[in-house]
């Protein structure tokens, strides 16, 4: 690896950030335990209708104010291997999927052509066997696991953090 060339960077246009909502932080407040939750259990544990909550998260997703990051290390239990995946080319995502079938679209760019991928495996070594398979296929010129989102968090904090959001907004409502 110490002879490869540096890894090509994909430029995406700049987002305008809106300060999230009392509406905003209830939802990632929910999220918090389970981010894997049932679509009408979030919107029982937030209280919110189904349009508003559904309307909400995908402003959330699209704002990449929440996004998809993998808990991975010591607080998580052994058996499966969650990783991001950056492939550089011409490959569709259903072709990356018959080389990786546990793989989700997080993001894509036209130039260059790559995709960032979340994707599960049952071990290391079956990362390895994988990502060497995919970088034989046509129209794939680079396959990259990458590690920058790697990230661990106490609950208990990521609670504390938000709920002191709400809290901000509840005193701003009650005067």
């Amino acid at each position: 690896m110490m002879d490869e060339q540096p890894f090509e960077r994909a430029l995406t246009g700049h987002r305008d950030f809106t300060p999230l909502t009392y509406l905003d932080w209830l939802i990632i407040e929910a999220l918090i335990d389970d981010p894997t939750v049932v679509f009408s259990e979030l919107v029982d544990s937030t209280g919110l209708s189904p349009k508003t909550a559904r309307k909400r998260l995908e402003r959330l997703f699209e704002s990449e104010a929440i996004f998809i990051i993998p808990r991975q290390g010591a607080v998580e239990g052994s058996g499966e291997v969650v990783y991001h995946l950056a492939v550089v080319g011409n490959a569709t995502v259903s072709e990356v999927r018959k080389v990786i079938p546990d793989t989700v679209l997080l993001h894509e760019t036209k130039q260059p052509p790559m995709k960032y991928l979340l994707c599960r495996s049952t071990d290391l070594g079956e990362v390895t066997a994988k990502t060497h398979e995919l970088r034989a296929l046509p129209g794939i010129h680079l396959v990259r696991v990458t590690l920058n989102q790697d990230l661990l968090f106490s609950t208990k904090l990521e609670h504390k953090l938000v709920r002191e959001q709400i809290r901000k907004f509840e005193r701003k409502r009650k005067r």
